[in-house]
């Protein structure tokens, strides 16, 4: 879990640099709505694609922090999400996942 949390601190750094104005706030008013973000974890296998993937939607906060934590029973069928994460070791838990690609441009991402 460590390992995942500390993926997802990245991408909130990364988040961080690339708002309006550079990441400095003096003067400039942050919207709350954008210190949370939704996250799409997709755990699949890339040494037997029969298996089906899993989907996870987490609720986090700016520095990373996991909110929530929602196991989907199929495909989204919207793009609704910030960031868009994937596993392809084959895991079937996010909890023992130690390492994630991050996909950008994916087609559950919103633009």
């Amino acid at each position: 879990m460590t390992i995942a949390v500390k993926l997802i601190s990245i991408s909130a750094q990364w988040f961080e640099r690339n708002r309006p104005n550079g990441g400095h706030t003096e003067g400039v008013m942050v919207d709350k709505k954008k210190e949370k973000r939704k996250v799409l974890v997709i755990l699949s296998n890339r040494f037997n694609r029969w298996q089906k993937p899993k989907y996870i939607e987490l609720a986090c906060k700016a520095d990373g922090t996991i909110l929530k934590q929602v196991n989907l029973k199929s495909k989204p069928p919207k793009p609704v999400y910030d960031e868009v994460w994937e596993n392809d070791e084959g895991r079937t838990e996010f909890d023992s996942c130690t390492r994630f690609k991050r996909h950008y441009n994916h087609a559950l991402q919103k633009r």
